[in-house]
């Protein structure tokens, strides 16, 4: 019984751990762009981060769905899977952006470059782990690919509570 306490413990942690710079990093976004007017030349900001949370969030708000169906078929599966990697590689892709950006002082290729890293990883990641908790489900090994899918799960409705709060 200890063993399952600590690997709960562990897992409590390490989505402590993701959550944390995650609600930062959107809320820095979030606040950077909510005072802006329509006159503004930064304007396009402002639609494109409120059109990559929205996607965000539809695909974690469709994939809540799929999830808690009852009956189960090859069709909902395939399109759990397909929902969770949009959701990964948007998340991926505006976590990258922020990350890239800071680490590149502000340059623009430097946001880019972490973009595509980080749509890149986090599409990977989710199609990997959504794909080996559809297959096998019930099954022993798949505890990594559970975490990893609460985890992106986890990241996709911060980001879908930033949509809700920026609009």
């Amino acid at each position: 019984m200890g063993s399952q306490k600590r690997r709960s413990t562990i897992k409590w942690v390490g989505l402590a751990v993701i959550a944390l710079p995650t609600f930062h990093i959107v809320s820095t976004l979030l606040f950077a762009v909510l005072g802006l007017a329509p006159s503004s030349s930064r304007w396009s900001l402002s639609l494109t981060f409120a059109g990559v949370l929205a996607v965000i969030g539809f695909a974690i708000g469709l994939q809540s769905k799929l999830v808690r169906r009852q009956q189960r078929s090859k069709v909902t599966d395939t399109l759990q899977v397909l929902v969770g990697t949009v959701s990964g590689v948007a998340s991926g892709a505006l976590l990258g952006f922020f990350i890239g950006g800071q680490l590149g002082e502000q340059q623009t290729l430097w946001a880019v470059v972490g973009l595509t890293i980080g749509a890149v990883g986090f599409g990977s990641l989710a199609m990997w782990a959504y794909r080996k908790q559809v297959r096998n489900k019930g099954r022993h090994g798949v505890r990594f690919a559970s975490f990893c899918c609460s985890a992106l799960s986890l990241v996709g409705g911060l980001c879908a509570y930033g949509l809700a709060f920026g609009l």
